[in-house]
């Protein structure tokens, strides 16, 4: 059973398998199969700034079901926004290869998260914008998109280059 789950997953330098290739460029390596859960992140980070912007705050209060179907996508895109993507990005960071099991990768990206969004809150909060939905927004998405390039990076390097 174990080998048929092993099987189905490929692997960059597996010499048995000469059907997949390893990519030989960075290029190649961020359209790989293998960089699904990055690139997650890259589209829940690009979904939830429109997202936030354009759905109200009291959506869900609001009586048009339209708006109140909204609000709840917002308010669950949101919270994958704030509390997951950026610990799992610096998970990522730490391990770049998927030797952890996902549980352990999201409880993980989970307290990661927990551990860095009230530090960028506690920096918004001694600017001069302040703690707004806006300042907030930006931040987060920022700081995430840059650990996500940098996560990239780090998994090419573990898994394409040889030492």
């Amino acid at each position: 059973m174990a080998s048929e789950k092993d099987s189905d997953t490929p692997k960059l330098a597996d010499e048995s398998n000469p059907l997949v290739s390893p990519p030989t460029s960075f290029k190649e390596f961020l359209f790989h199969s293998m960089n699904y859960d990055l690139w997650l992140g890259v589209l829940i980070v690009l979904i939830t700034i429109p997202i936030a912007l354009l759905v109200p705050e009291n959506a869900l209060e609001s009586g048009s079901g339209l708006l109140i179907v909204l609000g709840v996508v917002r308010l669950i895109i949101g919270t994958i926004f704030l509390l997951l993507i950026p610990g799992y990005a610096i998970f990522t960071i730490l391990w770049p290869t998927k030797e952890k099991e996902d549980l352990t990768r999201y409880g993980l990206a989970f307290g990661l998260s927990l551990a860095v969004i009230p530090i960028l809150g506690l920096i918004l909060n001694f600017t001069p914008s302040g703690l707004t939905l806006i300042s907030i927004l930006t931040t987060v998405a920022a700081f995430t998109s840059v650990v996500l390039c940098i996560a990239f990076y780090r998994r090419f390097q573990k898994t394409c280059q040889k030492e």
